[in-house]
């Protein structure tokens, strides 16, 4: 329950003469007549309290008195006579009436029921527009109304009920429906006297706050309505009676008025119209104020009272939603101010014939529409003169927002403004008003579009040519603004200068998550970064760009999540988050400092790309297929990032729905380089370079194109010869296209109009080193397009210059190794399966092959994990090796933390323990292929690690019994049997626990590290076993609280829908149909071909995660033949895994893959950790000239002590860099040089100095 109380004063008048309270209550203040009574309360300052009854009063009788039993109000107001009381509630209310001679008005009741049944009936009509008049001289000469006026009854008010009385001597008529003869009876209010002290005022139609009456020129504007003043005069009996205004004479003046602009505006957050007002007062340096309509009072318009104006121009940022919003004494304040200060109004996305407003009998509505084909085009040549613009032009409005078309009926006093013109709906007629200037008296006019304006929209107010814009600007300032800006004078030459950029990126988004993307990105690299997302709250905040002003910059790159910076607001509308100035602070900031710019979701029509780009900028203008594809334009880009110049990705891979697309044409061949162009896959994508081009008189021709009509054929473009040859001979024909039209299409037609024209995205160089790198379609981070992408901007966006570094660790991880697999053959039939010399062999054979199909410097390597009982199995023909428990028994829900000094020990006392393996070991033919001398020729093809003795479950399991696991398994690595400890291909310090388990068994993670194991593998499924703030890149340290040991490290690893006990394809689509429970069921190819996009995003984000296989999964020597890709032979599942996702990865990139043992990749992943958690912080020297940017170094430094790569420039050799003392370099393959640099916490700066300076 929600209650509002208002004290009166002891200035108020008393409320009555009976013995009750000067408080008067609102039931249902929710509705809108609940807040049309709470606003004519307010009015007339009346005290109140309002309940709201949403779903019931929240007690079981009515608050009508005291404690003390005294009466609690003089006045009942119903927002709403449908109030939902019970009948108690309802008994409750007549009985205080009665008692204390208190009346009651219901606000939007309907006749005929309750009470009412045997005193009225009704039916229903729902209106355009109805004329209320009043019926009673009594009712109306009491509120100090006329006995004759009319007030309009706006139809999105909803339902009216038409009145009928049946007991004329207990009803009197106080309103009635007078707009035709049908309803000239009809009863639209009425009072109910159900007895001398039970009285009821009932109104059978919505009462709402917006829907302010009309005024005569009788009655005073300044009161809320006529309604209200009848029904306070009436319940309050007489208290609060109206009467006519007293006549003051108008002011003499002298009148100034500051020059300044008021924007009002539907919310502090911004509607989408005072965003444009914002981005054009801007431009134009207007000096503005942004306000929304008090809840309460009156604006502050003057700085003294009829002397001394603070604004010279009112521009309404909504007008259609502001109508509602501004009170009636508001709108009379407004029009008094304009009248005594002769200042003119514009409301930017206005609604016709509005009451509020009071443009009602000037214009009529034809009704709204949404159409893409719509344009505007100016009305009055009188008007472009004035601001110095060429009438003739179509403004086209690109499917933007809903137009509402009106008709002029007062043509004494509305002007047409603009018209709109091109609609392909039948009933929007070309000339319909756009827009009109409304003459209400000599010095109070008002400008009203009807068509939304944004700030992002070219249409409306973007580029300083724009004519809406001009057009307004010019009009509401009285030509003190003119919208015909001088050619500004030639900048001066760029100054070299030398600078200090601080490698970093800055990401600027809208606060709609969209930030996600570039952090992955910059996380995959390593380059620290900050999010600012621009928001309502923090809406035109100074950006922060430089840590020293014009000496050290803070970012070296700049991502902007949405080109145009676009959210959708609480109010409904959308706009940007950015302001003009704001875009032009980061245009300075790129040509003073060299950085570059990125841009996503851009739109080719924004206006910095004017006379750049063109293209689609609106949804009915994009291309929101799942299928468009982008390839890369040249080797200009894809270079440096690694990656192949030919490829073709899916944009809307990945993003629910697909995305919106912009396909753009470039105009200036010179300034801008296309870098992705989109795919063509339909006969519409046809012509839309020339046509984008064209004037209206030479368009007609496309419907000559086998049906291609033109605006289809907007949306795309391509080089059709045979339809351009028909297009040529049409426009040659066509009376229409003449002159400079005809020239312009025909020069279109041959070729003239140079660059690409379906370009996804392009390198925009604005002059004086301002670059910019745009893509014209949505990002997302789980999209294998746009994580593969990524590349090519942060390459290119950083110069290649940036901390961290690009590498791709990968490594296939096999666990059970000598054991036994229980699973199915490819006919179902249950079998056990245990890897032969032959199947290893294979792969022995199969990895220099595929490493040899891989890019330079590849070297994938299958990583083992062994667990030696399943030799004992073998071996125990005559003599019991095997240890015979089952190692599941220590099993327990995932997760689970083990309470310490508990747990199951399974082993046997050592003693009772046959140990003297050598003599048996060699009837094992798979133990005997790895050992002995056999070593250089097949152990150390693979890397091996221990997946302890038996698999025993390390979950609920004693810190003994972890301790024979390892010790077990190691003595059989050692010297005296396998001679695998010791050897290159052996990890020590690592090892992959049996079914991911032990890791929150404290006794366990204490036996393996006292046993020297720091480390062991999780689980991608499991986050409980991944880091949580950058689970593809770091690690997980335990924690005593979290998994009873500290300090642990747990490498994530990728888990894989290749399943342990699976040998061939038939079996594995067996369990993933039953695991997904699908239907119809997938094959195995449908499943891989899943692996393949999952992991390539994994891979393209630079994750270093190990992937699981198991023992069965190496199956081989007896498959059948299978082919995958340019491999064609014998191959496991999991050969056929790495066969598709590299495969596939390798058509887009030439990064080497690289796989290091499980020690050496876990301490990796632990550096990076320690160094991107360090503070690390380069400054780059960057001279910035006429000519360019070059690079001549830079500094290093940290918080914390670390070894911290820094990545240089493709192309940058050693022998050019001068190295620090204990600095190391690397270089795999294509990569660019790596710079290793130790540094030590709060130490100087380390620097580092290229010989010869970089140019980028």
């Amino acid at each position: 329950m929600r209650r509002n109380h208002r004290h009166s004063s002891s200035s108020e008048p008393s409320t009555t003469s009976r013995s009750v309270t000067t408080f008067n209550i609102t039931l249902r203040g929710d509705t809108a007549s609940g807040q049309a009574a709470i606003q004519a309360f307010q009015a007339f300052n009346v005290p109140y309290i309002a309940y709201n009854t949403t779903s019931s009063l929240a007690f079981s009788t009515l608050p009508l008195t005291s404690s003390l039993g005294t009466a609690n109000f003089s006045m009942l107001v119903l927002g709403s006579g449908v109030i939902g009381f019970s009948a108690a509630q309802w008994s409750q209310l007549y009985a205080y009436q009665n008692a204390n001679n208190v009346r009651l008005v219901s606000l939007y009741d309907v006749p005929g029921t309750g009470a009412s049944a045997s005193y009225t009936n009704q039916s229903t009509a729902t209106f355009n527009s109805i004329v209320i008049s009043p019926n009673n001289i009594i009712s109306t000469t009491a509120a100090g109304l006329p006995a004759t006026y009319s007030i309009s009854f706006d139809s999105g008010l909803g339902l009216a009920y038409l009145g009928q009385v049946v007991n004329s001597t207990a009803v009197t008529p106080i309103l009635t429906y007078t707009d035709s003869v049908t309803k000239a009876t009809a009863v639209a209010a009425c009072v109910y006297n159900f007895s001398s002290t039970q009285q009821q005022l009932s109104f059978f139609y919505q009462i709402a706050a917006w829907n302010v009456l009309i005024t005569t020129t009788s009655v005073s504007a300044t009161i809320s309505s006529y309604t209200d003043a009848i029904w306070i005069s009436w319940v309050s009996n007489g208290v609060y009676a109206v009467t006519a205004p007293v006549v003051v004479p108008a002011p003499t003046g002298p009148f100034f008025v500051n020059n300044n602009a008021l924007i009002i505006a539907t919310s502090l957050t911004l509607d989408i119209g005072a965003g444009a007002a914002v981005d054009v007062f801007t431009r134009f340096n207007v000096p503005y104020v942004i306000v929304t309509p008090p809840t309460t009072g009156l604006f502050s318009l003057e700085t003294i009272a009829n002397s001394v104006g603070n604004y010279s121009m009112i521009v309404l940022g909504s007008g259609g939603v502001l109508n509602g919003q501004i009170s009636p004494a508001q709108w009379s304040q407004l029009r008094t101010y304009q009248n005594l200060y002769r200042v003119k109004i514009v409301s930017l996305y206005d609604v016709p014939s509005e009451a509020a407003s009071g443009t009602v009998g000037y214009v009529t509505s034809l009704g709204s529409f949404s159409d893409s084909s719509v344009s505007t085009y100016i009305a009055n040549a009188s008007f472009a003169a004035a601001s110095g613009v060429a009438s003739t032009n179509n403004l086209s409005l690109n499917g933007f927002g809903t137009y509402y078309p009106a008709a002029i009926t007062n043509t004494s006093a509305v002007t047409p403004f603009m018209y709109f013109t091109g609609s392909t709906t039948a009933s929007l007629a070309n000339g319909t008003v756009a827009a009109c200037v409304f003459q209400f008296s000599p010095n109070v006019s008002q400008l009203s579009f009807f068509y939304a304006f944004a700030s992002w929209s070219s249409a409306t107010s973007g580029g300083l040519s724009n004519y809406s814009s001009a057009l307004w600007l010019d009009w509401v300032s009285n030509g003190n603004y003119t919208a015909v800006i001088p050619p500004a004078p030639p900048l001066p030459p760029v100054v070299t200068h030398t600078v200090s950029v601080q490698a970093r990126g800055l990401i600027l988004a809208p606060g709609d998550g969209s930030h996600e993307y570039p952090e992955i990105i910059f996380q995959a690299y390593g380059l620290d970064y900050d999010v600012v997302n621009v928001t309502a709250a923090t809406i035109g905040t100074a950006l922060t760009l430089e840590i020293t002003a014009n000496v050290t910059g803070k970012y070296s790159v700049i991502v902007l999540t949405s080109g145009q910076m676009i959210a959708a607001f609480t109010n409904g509308s959308y706009l940007s988050t950015l302001y003009s100035w704001q875009y032009q602070q980061i245009y300075n900031y790129q040509q003073y400092y060299g950085v570059r710019l990125v841009t996503f979701n851009d739109l080719p029509t924004a206006s910095v790309f004017a006379n750049k780009l063109t293209g689609a900028d609106s949804a009915t203008g994009c291309s929101s297929t799942t299928s468009l594809s982008i390839s890369p334009v040249g080797e200009q880009f894809t270079t440096p990032a690694g990656m192949k110049s030919s490829w073709s990705l899916i944009v809307g891979d990945g993003i629910a729905g697909g995305s919106c697309n912009f396909p753009a044409s470039i105009l200036n061949g010179t300034s801008v380089t296309p870098v992705l162009d989109f795919g063509s896959t339909t006969a519409n994508q046809k012509l839309a370079a020339v046509y984008t081009v064209l004037p209206t008189g030479c368009q007609s021709c496309f419907s000559t194109l086998n049906g291609i009509s033109a605006s289809a054929a907007t949306t795309f473009c391509s080089n059709s010869l045979a339809n351009l040859a028909i297009f040529k001979t049409c426009v040659n024909t066509l009376a229409t296209c003449t002159g400079t039209d005809l020239t312009k299409a025909l020069s279109a037609i041959e070729g003239s109009i140079p660059g690409s024209c379906s370009v996804a995205a392009a390198v925009i160089d604005f002059g004086r080193n301002q670059q910019q790198m745009s893509f014209f379609f949505p990002m997302a981070s789980w999209s294998i397009t746009c994580d593969s992408v990524a590349h090519i901007w942060f390459q290119w966006a950083t110069y290649g210059l940036f901390t961290g570094f690009r590498r791709l660790y990968f490594t296939p991880q096999v666990d059970d190794m000598f054991l036994t697999t229980s699973g199915n053959n490819e006919n179902g039939i249950a079998v056990d399966f245990r890897l032969s010399p032959d199947d290893m062999q294979g792969l022995i054979d199969w990895q220099p092959d595929v490493n040899a199909r891989m890019p330079s410097g590849s070297n994938i390597t299958f990583e083992i994990g062994f667990n030696g009982n399943g030799v004992m199995e073998i071996i125990s023909t005559t003599v019991d090796y095997t240890l015979d428990f089952d190692p599941d028994l220590t099993d327990t829900a995932l997760n689970w933390k083990k309470p310490l000094g508990t747990g199951l020990t399974l082993w046997p006392a050592l003693n009772t323990l046959n140990t003297t393996w050598g003599p048996a070991l060699s009837a094992d033919r798979l133990y005997s292929f790895f050992a002995g001398s056999n070593i250089s020729t097949t152990a150390n093809k693979f890397l091996w690690t221990s997946h302890t003795f038996t698999h025993e479950i390390l979950n609920n399991n004693s810190y003994s019994d972890t301790i024979n696991e390892l010790t077990f398994n190691f003595r059989l690595a050692s010297k005296e049997y396998l001679n695998w400890d010791g050897q290159e291909f052996w990890n020590n310090k690592t090892m992959i626990t049996p079914g991911i388990s032990g890791l929150f068994n404290g006794d366990a993670l204490r036996a393996l590290s006292d046993f020297g194991i720091k480390s062991a593998v999780g689980d991608s499924s499991r986050p409980q076993t991944m880091n949580a703030d950058r689970p593809l890149y770091w690690p997980l340290y335990t924690t005593m609280e979290a998994n009873g040991f500290d300090g642990f490290i747990i490498l994530p690893r990728q888990v894989l829908n290749i399943y342990f006990n699976c040998t061939n394809q038939e079996y594995d689509a067996v369990l993933y149909n039953a695991i997904y429970k699908l239907t119809p069921p997938v094959n195995f190819y449908y499943i891989l071909n899943a692996e393949v996009q999952r992991n390539m995003r994994t891979l393209a984000l630079l994750s270093w995660q190990p992937v699981m296989f198991h023992q069965g999964n190496l199956r081989n020597a007896d498959l059948p033949i299978v082919s995958f890709g340019s491999k064609t032979g014998k191959l496991g599942l999991a050969q056929q895994w790495i066969e598709s996702v590299f495969g596939n990865f390798t058509q887009l990139v030439n990064w080497p893959i690289l796989t290091v043992k499980q020690d050496d990749l876990t301490q990796k992943v632990v550096n990076r950790m320690i160094y991107e958690t360090a503070n690390v912080t380069v400054i780059e020297a960057v001279t910035v000239s006429a000519t360019g940017v070059t690079l001549s170094g830079f500094t290093v430094s940290a918080s914390t002590s670390c070894i911290a790569p820094v990545t240089l420039p493709l192309g940058v050799a050693a022998t050019n860099v001068v190295l620090p003392v204990g600095a190391t370099t690397e270089q795999i393959g294509v990569d660019a040089l790596t710079i290793w640099i130790p540094l030590v916490a709060g130490a100087t700066p380390v620097s580092v100095t290229f010989k010869t300076a970089v140019a980028v």
